[in-house]
């Protein structure tokens, strides 16, 4: 049992995963952690591996263990806090993050979730890659703040969980916000969510549909030019300048494209029945895709 054995079955280790022989890489990880078990790297590398296979009882193990042998490994703090989060373990969760030198309230029981809401920031979903606003709620944790798309097979208040590895920028009044990926879905909204076609309204009578959303407590957002597609360059980086300006759609005065986001399907339609009325809308479509 050495280190020089250990780093050279580490080495392999490395190889063998980049080649997509994850058992083989596994089981030469564990190898070098038996030749020597000191040796935090060895632990990081596979509470990595663990961790791209979502196998989150054993990515825990594993950077539990590396952060014990290497107390200044940020990375291990990091992503021991991400495995505790996915298991629900607030306590061990807690415990990373300050491992990692990140204040954590105090307040409330040590097994209660966190409670930190540490700002907004976009992250991409990994269904189909689209970016969504959402709010943090801890470094692994966050809430939807969009209405996604249906292809993202995710809902307006979603909680999900989040790498933490910047990949990407995303820009608010030219204030830079990093981009950090989805993992996936902790805990599913209780949300639905709707599309809605309107073909003679005006942006008056839209806004006024938004606030009686608002009261009601529904999501609402105006699609008509707000969606934008860009390249996968400029997704996993900023925006160039050509995608500055929103997607402009080839559509009739009037026309609009809506996402609402309700609880009841029936409490939407009274809303939309209401509005309708209101403002003698003549033309309108509505359907459920999530």
């Amino acid at each position: 049992m050495s280190k020089k054995k250990a780093e050279k079955l580490n080495r392999l280790a490395n190889e063998l995963e980049e080649e997509g022989k994850i058992e083989d890489a596994i089981k030469a990880y564990k190898q070098a952690i038996k030749n020597d078990k000191n040796w935090s790297v060895s632990y990081y590398n596979l509470g990595l591996l663990y961790k791209r296979e979502k196998d989150w009882k054993k990515s825990f193990y594993y950077n539990f263990h590396a952060a014990r042998l290497d107390k200044s490994d940020e990375a291990a703090w990091w992503n021991m806090g991400i495995a505790a989060s996915a298991l629900g373990d607030w306590k061990m969760a807690k415990r990373a993050w300050k491992g990692f030198g990140i204040n954590v309230p105090s307040d409330g029981k040590e097994d209660d979730e966190p409670k930190m809401e540490i700002g907004i920031t976009p992250v991409r979903l990994i269904e189909n890659r689209e970016v969504v606003w959402t709010k943090r709620l801890d470094p692994a944790r966050v809430m939807i703040e969009n209405i996604p798309t249906p292809e993202s097979k995710r809902r307006y208040l979603d909680i999900v969980l989040n790498d933490g590895a910047p990949n990407g920028m995303r820009f608010i009044d030219d204030r830079p916000f990093h981009v950090f990926d989805e993992l996936q879905l902790l805990k599913p909204s209780e949300y639905m969510s709707f599309q809605i076609w309107v073909a003679d309204a005006k942006e008056f009578q839209i806004n006024s549909l938004e606030k009686r959303c608002g009261e009601k407590g529904f999501g609402f957002e105006n699609w008509t030019n707000s969606l934008r597609q860009i390249c996968k360059q400029c997704s996993e980086g900023a925006p160039h300048q050509h995608h500055d300006e929103e997607l402009k759609k080839n559509k009739k005065e009037g026309e609009f494209i809506l996402a609402i986001a309700a609880k009841s399907e029936a409490e939407l339609k009274e809303v939309l029945e209401a509005w309708k009325k209101e403002f003698n809308i003549s033309e309108m479509e509505w359907e459920r895709f999530i």
